[in-house]
C-alpha cells in the first residue's frame, strides 16, 4: 500500500514531451515548456536520426531570452539544468545550414521536480526502513533513465545506418544514370566523326575552315569598317582599367549591360603612361575580347617604356585574340640620364615617336595587327598652355604614321565640329591620296560634370566654343543639370558629324556623381577621369619652368606655399591653382606648409549653406549643403608619431595616414566619411564626396608615385632627385575629416596647436 502510494506521487512530479519532428532545409524550429517554480529541473534530450551530415545547430533560451545552452553542428545531446526562474522555456532547432537535405530529429524535453515526497509509514515501522526503501526506489528510477537512454541512441545508429543506406542507393543509382548517358553520347559521337570523314569531309572542313577564317578575320576593324552597309552608323565605346578591385567588378556589369545594349562594333582599352596599367589594362582587353566576344582595341605607348614589355604585350594581345593595336606615343621621352639610370642598354627600342612603334609592330608582326593612330582636329600641343596649334603642322607627321603601316586614324576627343569637318577634308583631300581608304574614327567624350569638362579640355587642349560654354556655365554647379544639357550637346555633335560613319566614345565620365578620387571607390570610373596612370600631365620643359631644381626640403615649402598664395599655377598633385571654396581656408593652410606640412586637398566646414552659393552652393536649387572640414597633407615620418598621438586621443574625428613602404594606419577602417553633402526638394540625400580607406589607399599609391614621376625629371646623381628620393621614402601621407562640420574652426585649432 506504501509503495504504490510513492510511485503515485513520483509520477505526478513528472511532466515531458518526447516527438520527431522532420526539420526542412534552412527551417528553425522551436518548442516550448513552462516552469512554475524555480528550483525545477529540466531535462533535454535529442538526436539526428537521418539526413545530410546528421547535425543540427541547438539553443535553449529562458525566461527574458537569455541564453542557456547553444550548439553547432551536433548530431545530438542530453542535458539536464535546474531552471533559476520560473517562466517559459524555448528549445530550438535550425537546419539553416543544409539547403536540400531535410533532418529527421527525436527529442525529448522533460520537467522534473527532484523534491521527495514524505512516504507514508506503516504504524510500527521505522524511519530507518523508510528511508532505505526511498532509494531504493531512486536507484531503479535511474536505472530505467539510463535503459532508456541506450534504447534511443541503439535506435539513433540504427536509423543513421539505414539512411545511410538508402543515400548511398540513391548516388549509385543516379552516378549509373550518368553514366550510361556519357557512354551512349561518346557511341554517337563515335559514329558521327567515322561518318564526318568518310562522307564528305574534306568539303565540309573546307567550307568550315573559310567560314573561320573570314570570322578571324573580320576581328580586324577595318573589316568590321568595310562590310558594314555604306549608309550603316555605329559607335564603339573606350574603356580605362578601374583603380580599385570592386571597381573593375562593376565595371565587369557595366559591360555587359552596354554590349547588350548598345552592341559597340568595337572597344578600346587605354594604356597607362610608361606602361603603368600594363597588368590591369590587359585584364580588362581579355574580359573584352574573350568573355564578353566583343571586338578588342588596345592602347599601346611607347616612349618610357622597356622594349621587353613591348614585346610581352603584344605577344600577349596576339594570345588572346586582340588584333587591333592603337600605336600612341605616350609621355615625351626621358632625358639620357634617366634612360641610362632606368632602362637597360639591350632593352631599349628608340622609341621615340608612334611612327616607331607602328614601323616595330609591322617589322616584327608583319599584318597580324590592325593598327591606328591619334590624330588631332585642333592640333597636337606640344606644351602645356600652347601658343599655337595646327592640324596642318601635324599633318607630314601623320601622313607618315600611315605609309608606314597604320591603318585606321582615332581622333582626339573634340566638341569644335567644324574643326574637325575641316580636319577630315584636310586628309581626304591631300594630294599623297594616304587617306583614300583610311577611316577617320571621330572622339567623342560625354559632358556629365561641368569640373571634369574644364579639367579634360585643358590637359587635350580641346577648344569649347563659346556657345557651349555659354550653355553649360549658368549650371555648373548642378551636375544632374550639366548631365541633361550634356546629353543634347553629344546628339547635336553625333547628328552632324554620323552622318553614313561612326563615333568612338569614352564611357568612363557615366556616374551620378563623380568625385574624382572622392568619389564612390566602388564605381568603375573611381578616380581622376584620364585613364592614362600616373603623370604630371604636363612636359617636362614645362614642369621644369614651373617648379625648377629644388634642392632642399625649404625649396619643396617654397614651392607649396605658393601654390597656396596663388603665385605658383601647378603641382604635381593638382593642376590647378587653390579653388574658390578653399581660399576661406587660405591662412590656415599657408600656416601648415609653412610648417612643412604639405596640404594636396582640404575643404572648409559648411553647415547649411545654400545650393545657390556661389561659392559653397552646387546641385538642383533650393537645397541646403554641408561640408565636413578635411585636410590631407605629407609630413616627416618623426613628426607623424607626434600628430597621431594627438589626432588618437582627439574626438570627433577621422584619420588615414600611409607611407611608399605600404605601412598604412587609420581611425576605423571599416568607416565610410561623407564630406560632402546636400539635401534638396524632392530627393534624397545626395553624397557626392566620400573619404574611406579602399579610396584612400588607391590614392595613397598614385600620390607617392608622384614623387618618383617628379623626382624622374632630374638626371639620377642631381640634388634634386635625391632629395625627392628621400622625400618619398621618408614621409606620411595624412588624411584628416573633423566630424564637427558646425564647428568651421575645431580642425585647424588641432593640427595647429605648438
Amino acid at each position: 500500500m506504501a509503495y504504490g502510494l510513492v510511485l503515485s506521487y513520483l509520477t505526478m512530479l513528472v511532466s515531458s514531451t518526447a516527438l520527431t519532428y522532420r526539420l526542412a532545409p534552412n527551417e528553425k524550429a522551436c518548442f516550448y515548456a513552462g516552469v512554475e517554480h524555480a528550483g525545477v529541473k529540466l531535462a533535454f534530450y535529442y538526436a539526428v536520426q537521418s539526413g545530410g551530415s546528421f547535425d543540427v545547430d541547438y539553443a535553449v533560451h529562458g525566461p527574458h531570452d537569455k541564453v542557456i545552452l547553444t550548439g553547432e553542428k551536433e548530431r545530438q545531446g542530453d542535458f539536464v539544468f535546474t531552471a533559476s526562474e520560473p517562466g517559459e522555456y524555448r528549445f530550438c532547432f535550425n537546419n539553416e545550414m543544409s539547403t536540400f537535405a531535410e533532418k529527421l530529429v527525436d527529442f525529448e524535453i522533460a520537467v522534473e521536480n527532484e523534491e521527495r515526497a514524505t512516504l507514508p509509514s506503516k504504524q510500527g515501522s521505522s524511519p530507518e526502513q523508510t528511508s532505505v526503501l526511498e532509494e531504493s526506489i531512486f536507484k531503479l528510477s535511474t536505472q530505467l533513465s539510463t535503459i532508456t537512454r541506450n534504447q534511443k541512441y541503439f535506435r539513433t545508429r540504427e536509423n543513421r545506418n539505414f539512411s545511410t543506406v538508402r543515400s548511398t542507393e540513391r548516388r549509385i543509382f543516379n552516378f549509373s544514370v550518368v553514366e550510361s548517358l556519357f557512354m551512349l553520347t561518346m557511341a554517337g559521337l563515335q559514329v558521327f566523326i567515322v561518318r564526318f570523314f568518310f562522307q564528305g569531309a574534306r568539303k565540309a572542313l573546307t567550307r568550315l575552315t573559310k567560314r573561320s577564317s573570314t570570322f578571324y578575320k573580320m576581328e580586324k576593324i577595318t573589316d568590321k569598317i568595310a562590310a558594314l552597309p555604306q549608309d550603316a552608323k555605329w559607335l564603339s565605346l573606350e574603356f580605362f582599367p578601374p583603380k580599385t578591385a570592386t571597381g573593375a567588378s562593376n565595371l565587369r556589369t557595366r559591360l555587359e549591360r552596354m554590349a547588350g545594349g548598345l552592341r559597340p562594333l568595337f572597344v578600346t582599352v587605354t594604356w597607362g603612361a610608361g606602361g603603368s596599367t600594363a597588368n590591369k589594362s590587359l585584364e580588362l582587353a581579355e574580359i573584352c575580347q574573350r568573355q564578353l566576344g566583343i571586338t578588342t582595341c588596345l592602347h599601346l605607348t611607347c616612349t618610357n617604356m622597356r622594349k621587353s614589355l613591348v614585346d610581352q604585350t603584344l605577344e600577349r594581345a596576339k594570345m588572346l585574340g586582340i588584333r587591333n593595336i592603337l600605336a600612341l606615343r605616350g609621355d615625351p621621352p626621358r632625358n639620357d640620364e634617366y634612360r641610362r639610370e632606368m632602362v637597360p642598354p639591350d632593352d631599349e627600342a628608340d622609341f621615340v615617336w608612334a611612327i616607331d612603334l607602328v614601323r616595330y609592330i609591322r617589322q616584327c608582326h608583319g599584318n597580324y595587327f590592325c593598327i591606328g593612330v591619334a590624330g588631332y582636329p585642333e592640333g597636337h600641343a606640344s606644351e602645356s598652355y600652347p601658343q599655337r596649334q595646327s592640324a596642318n603642322d601635324d599633318l607630314p607627321y601623320l601622313v607618315e604614321k600611315v605609309k608606314a603601316g597604320a591603318d585606321f586614324v582615332l581622333t582626339q576627343l573634340f566638341f569644335d565640329v567644324d574643326a574637325f569637318a575641316a580636319f577630315e577634308r584636310l586628309l581626304k583631300n591631300h594630294p599623297s591620296g594616304v587617306f583614300k581608304d583610311v577611316p577617320i574614327i571621330p572622339g567623342l567624350m560625354p559632358i556629365q560634370s561641368y569640373q571634369i569638362l574644364k579639367r579634360t579640355t585643358k590637359l587635350s587642349h580641346a577648344r569649347l566654343p563659346a556657345e557651349l560654354e555659354t550653355r553649360l556655365h549658368p549650371v555648373k554647379g548642378d551636375d544632374e543639370a550639366v548631365k541633361e544639357i550634356g546629353v543634347d550637346i553629344l546628339c547635336e555633335i553625333v547628328d552632324r558629324v554620323m552622318e553614313g560613319r561612326g563615333a568612338h566614345g569614352r564611357e568612363a565620365t557615366w556616374d551620378d556623381y563623380p568625385n574624382g578620387r572622392f568619389g564612390d571607390a566602388r564605381s568603375p570610373a573611381y578616380g581622376e577621369i584620364d585613364g592614362y596612370g600616373v603623370n604630371l600631365h604636363m612636359p617636362i620643359s614645362q614642369a621644369l619652368k614651373l617648379w625648377g631644381h629644388p634642392s632642399t626640403t625649404a625649396d619643396v615649402t617654397g614651392l607649396f606655399t605658393r601654390h597656396i598664395d596663388g603665385s605658383l599655377e601647378a603641382i604635381p598633385w593638382s593642376e590647378e591653382g587653390l579653388n574658390e571654396e578653399s581660399a576661406a581656408i587660405r591662412p590656415e593652410l599657408l600656416a601648415l606648409n609653412r610648417r612643412g606640412w604639405w596640404t594636396v586637398a582640404s575643404q572648409p566646414a559648411v553647415n547649411g549653406v545654400s545650393s545657390d552659393d556661389k561659392t559653397f552652393g552646387w546641385g538642383p536649387k533650393n537645397g541646403l549643403v554641408f561640408q565636413k572640414a578635411f585636410v590631407e597633407f605629407f609630413l616627416p615620418a618623426s613628426e607623424w608619431e607626434r600628430l597621431r598621438a594627438r589626432l588618437s586621443s582627439a574626438q570627433s574625428l577621422a584619420y588615414y595616414a600611409g607611407n611608399s613602404r605600404g605601412d598604412f594606419v587609420c581611425s576605423d577602417r571599416d568607416a565610410v566619411n561623407a564630406v560632402t553633402w546636400g539635401v534638396f526638394p524632392g530627393k534624397e540625400t545626395i553624397t557626392p564626396t566620400i573619404i574611406e580607406q579602399v579610396s584612400f589607399r588607391a590614392w595613397l599609391d598614385e600620390a607617392f608615385a608622384l614623387w618618383r614621376e617628379w623626382q624622374q625629371m632630374y638626371a639620377p646623381e642631381s640634388a634634386s632627385a635625391a632629395l625627392l628620393g628621400r622625400i618619398r621614402d621618408g614621409y606620411w601621407l595624412v588624411s584628416v575629416i573633423h566630424h564637427a562640420y558646425a564647428d568651421p574652426g575645431a580642425l585647424w585649432e588641432l593640427l595647429l596647436l605648438p
